[in-house]
């Protein structure tokens, strides 16, 4: 990818040693690509309200959010269904939502459907060209 665009992922995943995968094999693709990482949607609210606060309305989001579907407490969705309900459709419109997972159940598949966002779901282990590829598209 060539130009000067910076851009930040916020990761939300229960598995610390996928974070860490990730982060690294993006440095190697994308040097441009900031990411922050959270290990439950509790967390990851937590962080976009840190950044509201820090930055502003209009550059909080991150630019894609890349959450993981199953995990303890709150699941992918509910984070999704969190956001939503936090700061607002308008807030995230132009963030892209990424669920990933292992495997998809009919019942994660169904709920996704339900959600009011666009959406992209990413089978693990994630690629991390695939995620510049959506990045930039």
């Amino acid at each position: 990818m060539t130009g000067t665009k910076d851009f930040f992922i916020l990761h939300i995943d229960d598995n610390s040693i996928c974070n860490f995968i990730l982060e690294s094999g993006l440095k190697q693709v994308q040097s441009s690509i900031c990411m922050e990482f959270g290990r439950s949607g509790e967390e990851g609210i937590e962080i976009l309200k840190r950044r509201l606060r820090e930055l502003g309305s209009t550059k909080f989001m991150p630019d894609m959010i890349l959450v993981d579907i199953n995990m303890p407490a709150m699941t992918g969705i509910d984070f999704v269904k969190s956001i939503v309900h936090e700061f607002g459709p308008p807030a995230i419109e132009k963030t892209k939502i990424c669920f990933n997972s292992i495997s998809l159940s009919p019942k994660s598949m169904m709920e996704m459907q339900t959600l009011d966002v666009t959406y992209q779901y990413i089978e693990k282990p994630v690629k991390e060209k695939k995620l510049v590829e959506i990045l930039t598209s």
